[in-house]
């Protein structure tokens, strides 16, 4: 890491390798090798695509003059995903310095907040995820104004993921979803056209989430609980998959 630090770089992240309760190896990365991570004026990316791919927290790595500039943290908000406010802040006041190589461990224990069966998450823990989403785009937005920055008015439906996130909420728990303006077509849609339009992934890749969207989104709910429960669960997905 300190062989990667230049002046004006706010923030070093590398990948972390996944290891069960053990320590051994899964053989996967976290973030995954099939796109190459984010470098340089990352908050132009912010602002473009809504996100950035990067590692859980300890495999970032911030410099203390751009953490003096985001802290304190409001930690009632922020308690749980803490990543998500300090990576989508830091990138605002300087550089981004990315290492493929795996510096770190990740350990996947049964109990890892995106690690646990989607239909066994709680309509409450899925509105959390669905909130702090929000929660991070309006900090990304009002930063960027406040530092003269122009902001796309659609900046919250281009992060597949996170749209992703609101479809399963509206499926299982369609009486506690958050946004009242959201369908399950309208998701859909906007969920196809933020993965080819916003996301840097393989095309082969694009077509499995776009034909995650369809089934989630229009299929019986019995059938959309399937491939729910492959996104959280690697271990059910067939091979294929």
């Amino acid at each position: 890491v300190i062989k990667a630090w230049e002046p004006g770089v706010v923030n070093v992240q590398y990948r972390l390798k996944q290891v069960d309760t053990t320590g051994n190896s899964l053989g996967s990365f976290n973030p995954p090798r099939d796109v190459p991570m984010q470098r340089g004026e990352v908050w132009r990316t912010l602002l473009s695509r809504g996100y950035y791919r990067f590692p859980p927290t300890s495999g970032l790595a911030f410099s203390r003059a751009a953490l003096e500039q985001v802290l304190p943290m409001p930690d009632k908000d922020y308690r749980i995903a803490a990543d998500g406010y300090l990576a989508a802040l830091i990138p605002f006041y300087g550089s981004v310095e990315a290492i493929e190589v795996p510096l770190g461990a990740y350990r996947v224990h049964g109990n890892n907040l995106w690690k646990q069966r989607g239909l066994e998450m709680s309509s409450e823990r899925l509105r959390g995820f669905v909130q702090h989403d929000l929660d991070k785009m309006d900090l990304i937005r009002r930063t960027a104004e406040k530092l003269r920055h122009k902001v796309p008015v659609d900046l919250d439906s281009r992060h597949y993921a996170s749209l992703q996130t609101r479809l399963i909420l509206l499926r299982l728990h369609p009486q506690d979803h958050l946004i009242p303006d959201d369908t399950r077509a309208g998701l859909v849609y906007r969920g196809t056209q933020a993965t080819w339009l916003y996301s840097r992934l393989p095309w082969r890749r694009k077509l499995r989430l776009s034909a995650w969207f369809i089934w989630v989104g229009l299929m019986p709910l019995p059938v959309a609980k399937l491939a729910i429960t492959w996104l959280f669960d690697n271990s059910s997905r067939p091979r294929i998959v």
